[in-house]
């Protein structure tokens, strides 16, 4: 489904050190990673979170798109 970007964090989780980042208005942001496996998580306030696993090889590129939902509340 497509959706307005919202305001959202990405974690970076992997064989190097790096800081969170807020991705910017359009939703896209770019990274340089080192190889080895990577874990990417993309959390926004009242949307949860989503995450992928990725094992990068040298020269290669991904790219991953994420879709946060809303939780569904019931009420009885």
């Amino acid at each position: 489904p497509e959706g307005k970007p919202i305001p959202a964090v990405v974690k970076l989780r992997g064989p190097a050190d790096i800081a969170d980042v807020a991705l910017g208005d359009d939703g896209f942001e770019g990274f340089a990673l080192a190889r080895g496996a990577w874990t990417i998580v993309v959390a926004a306030d009242g949307f949860g979170n989503a995450s992928q696993k990725i094992e990068l090889l040298p020269g290669e590129t991904e790219k991953l798109e994420f879709v946060l939902v809303p939780p569904k509340v019931e009420v009885a």
